[in-house]
């Protein structure tokens, strides 16, 4: 039977505890490390003074010690390492005492003398001890018999001649023993004092801990769909969101959804903040409010419409806001493509669009009253009616990107014929760059490097045909060409000052029918270098006719840099197809018996092989009848002769 060990127990807890308080111990110390001395690594990625701004907000805020240290899931981390460290000095400590020993039989130390005391000393503590522990003594107490069993094992390996010489040998007074397996439990378990108590934690644990964890871990689970998001948020974005939504009407619907509610409730002290802000974005003169009156006027959709609309117009936030605005923003990506799954299940193509156009605005930090141009560093809302000016002037962000190619042509051609005037003194010469200082103007080429300049190409087709009949598959492929970015090269992290962590780029595509004015179909595709690819599929229609579509791609993080292309398909009639014929060898496949009637011909086979001996054996006893009739034949004529 196997026994409660307390030596085993100590090892088995240690051994768990270990498990979690060393990685954790270091990861937790790592992060206290780099919040006391920062790293610089974000310093040497940040490209414009803007980017480094935002790296130390970041610092001070979110990644600094004293946010660290009033974080109560940190705290709370760190009251675990130090209770988890407490339990395994106290393991050390009884391990290192007088309980040491893992399953290990040691005469001298069971009866308490020195190792070599003579006879003398291990009768007299044999006597004591066997008195102390001797079951009459200790009736019903296992931990009393256990011991006083070691105590005469421990007396008979110290004094016969022969248990001596085993325990020598094999460390056992019984001589050579097989391996003992033990359960790694406390012994005081087994104490009939504690049964109780052990009873009632165990249900404890068993009937209401257990249970309850896996409630709450179900409650929490069932409220979220696909890609984390919420079902009480594509219900709520299922009842605001419409055919004909537009951009203004999008922050309001953003600032409902359900992952938004425990994040933006109102604290005491910020209400006279979001007030003021609220009559300056919301509830001010017409000429002034950036979004129409909003349709739900609860406080929790009051708050988060006004710190999206704070971030969207470039508003001075309390640090408190600006940490729930930073969450919202951080929690936007998958929120808007819950809504763009929406949109796009509906065949909305202006609420999609206003959608995607909203995502733009959120990365960028700006609005619809904004030029685009406001994107790159150094541009403010005073500059643009100046920098739009003129014959040559730039009037988008497009514009500026397509002069800094002519440009580079330029400076290409002049450099072949023996100049040396470079691509951006050359657009720095024509446009609001001649304007700005030295380090300003290294800035801003910062960010156009950043910004992709894309050429787009469509092609329709259906796989391995050459031409597309009525209801095939076709494939609409959409390649995006990156013109100012090197062949192996990949894409930089998307220039968005104003959003609180590190972008991608990334484009969504559409598949549109103008005539209808409805999404056929759409993907996202995420650009790593200087080619990437999206394929849309859709049915051809069941009638020869001649289709034109518009493939709409649109960019996930920057303003103004959205393309259309038409493509143009026609769809022939089935009946003008050539004539498929199949090669003799497959007309040959189609008499091969499958897998399945192979085995059930094997059955009628078999079953065949089996009857055969029975009609054989049925035929010689019908020949013998017929024989043994015909004798009695004879013998009834030679009877009748007779």
């Amino acid at each position: 039977m196997l026994e409660y060990d307390d030596s085993a127990f100590f090892y088995f807890s240690l051994t768990l505890l270990t498990f979690y308080l060393v990685p954790v111990t270091f990861t937790t110390a790592l992060q206290l490390l780099r919040a006391v001395i920062p790293r610089n690594e974000s310093w040497a990625s940040a490209r414009t003074d803007d980017e480094k701004k935002k790296v130390e907000s970041l610092k001070k805020e979110v990644h600094s010690a004293k946010t660290l240290l009033t974080s109560w899931l940190f705290l709370g981390k760190v009251a675990s390492l130090v209770i988890g460290w407490a339990i395994v000095y106290v393991l050390l400590s009884s391990m290192t005492g007088e309980s040491v020993g893992l399953a290990q039989f040691d005469p001298y130390a069971i009866l308490g003398v020195d190792v070599g005391a003579d006879t003398k000393a291990i009768k007299r503590s044999y006597r004591n001890l066997s008195l102390k522990y001797h079951p009459d003594k200790n009736p019903g107490n296992k931990v009393a018999e256990d011991m006083f069993m070691k105590i005469a094992k421990a007396y008979e390996a110290l004094t016969d001649p022969v248990a001596r010489e085993n325990y020598i040998k094999y460390g056992n007074p019984d001589g050579k023993q097989p391996m003992a397996v033990s359960i790694a439990l406390p012994t005081f378990l087994l104490d009939k004092d504690y049964h109780n108590s052990i009873l009632i934690l165990y249900l404890i644990a068993m009937v209401i801990v257990i249970p309850s964890l896996v409630a709450m871990w179900y409650a929490s689970s069932k409220k979220y769909g696909e890609n984390n998001v919420m079902y009480d948020t594509y219900t709520w974005y299922n009842h605001m969101l419409g055919e004909g939504a537009r951009v203004p009407q999008i922050a309001e619907v953003l600032a409902g959804s359900a992952e938004y509610r425990k994040l933006n409730k109102p604290r005491k002290g910020e209400e006279k903040d979001m007030w003021a802000l609220y009559h300056k974005l919301v509830a001010g003169p017409r000429e002034d409010a950036v979004v129409p009156k909003l349709k739900y006027e609860h406080p929790i959709i009051v708050k988060g419409t006004v710190l999206l609309l704070a971030h969207l117009t470039r508003q001075d936030l309390s640090p408190p806001l600006r940490r729930d605005l930073r969450a919202m923003l951080l929690r936007s990506p998958e929120l808007i493509e819950a809504m763009v799954e929406l949109t796009v299940s509906r065949r909305w193509l202006a609420a999609t669009a206003a959608v995607l156009d909203f995502s733009q605005y959120v990365v960028q930090g700006l609005w619809t009253r904004d030029s685009d141009l406001m994107q790159l560093p150094h541009v403010t809302e005073g500059m643009v009616k100046a920098i739009t000016t003129g014959k040559d002037a730039p009037k988008s962000l497009k514009n500026f990107i397509q002069m800094e190619g002519a440009a580079a042509q330029a400076a290409a051609a002049k450099a072949t014929a023996g100049g040396d005037e470079s691509t951006e003194a050359l657009v720095e010469h024509k446009s609001f760059l001649g304007e700005l200082q030295e380090q300003q103007r290294s800035e801003v080429w910062a960010a156009m490097r950043a910004i992709p300049d894309v050429a787009m190409e469509v092609a329709a087709f259906v796989e391995d045909e050459e031409e597309i009949a009525e209801g095939d598959l076709v494939t609409i492929k959409v390649t995006i060409t990156r013109n100012n970015l090197p062949d192996g090269d990949k894409c930089p992290p998307v220039y968005a000052p104003r959003y609180p962590g590190v972008r991608e780029e990334g484009w969504w595509v559409l598949l549109a029918s103008t005539r209808s004015n409805q999404v056929l179909s759409y993907g996202h595709v995420q650009a790593t270098g200087r080619v990437c690819e999206k394929e849309l599929k859709l049915m051809a229609p069941n009638r020869p006719s001649t289709v034109q579509l518009e493939v709409i791609v649109k960019s996930d993080s920057y303003l103004g840099l959205d393309q259309k292309l038409d493509v143009k398909f026609d769809v022939v009639s089935a009946s003008v197809l050539p004539a498929y014929e199949p090669h003799p060898d497959d007309l040959e496949l189609d008499n091969e018996p499958t897998l399945f009637e192979q085995v059930m011909q094997g059955y009628d086979e078999s079953d065949s092989d089996e009857e055969e001996p029975a009609k054989d054996g049925a035929a010689v006893l019908s020949n013998g009848a017929a024989a043994a009739g015909d004798d009695g034949d004879d013998d009834d004529e030679e009877s009748e002769e007779d």
